[in-house]
């Protein structure tokens, strides 16, 4: 299920410098499963990002890999465009990106938030990159 229009963006990509075009996934999660089958060596970047650098990097439209409905409710709320649960697996390709929503702490099963709860919630977004693969 794709969300917005073009599911790229460019990428400075480090050493061999030029840039790369790459898809822009949203999860609720990382795991190395997600990185490329073949590769034997790769490259992360990964940097904490701000709430208005994610409406910057999904502006273009990104793929959903949420995977809770509450979550997804959530990102909606906070990103102000629609945000699907979409639990499916990705595989990572160099230049592409997965924006990571963390909640610090635990919500309760089934718990709806308010607007209020929202914006007091305790997260972090995170940026991984794959830069680098052999």
């Amino acid at each position: 299920m794709v969300e917005g229009g073009d599911l790229r963006y460019k990428v400075s990509m480090g050493k061999g410098g030029g840039t790369m075009r790459g898809k822009t996934f949203l999860g609720n999660a990382f795991s190395l499963g997600m990185l490329p089958v073949n590769a034997t060596e790769i490259k992360l970047r990964v940097k904490i990002i701000t709430l208005e650098d994610v409406k910057k990097l999904t502006e273009n439209g990104f793929e959903s890999c949420i995977g809770h409905e509450s979550t997804a409710s959530i990102l909606t709320e906070l990103l102000g465009k629609e945000v699907r649960m979409n639990r499916i697996p990705i595989t990572l390709e160099k230049g592409d990106i997965i924006i990571v929503f963390q909640i610090i702490g635990r919500l309760e099963e089934g718990k709806i938030l308010t607007r209020n709860e929202i914006e007091k919630l305790n997260y972090k977004f995170y940026l991984v990159e794959i830069e680098e693969t052999e």
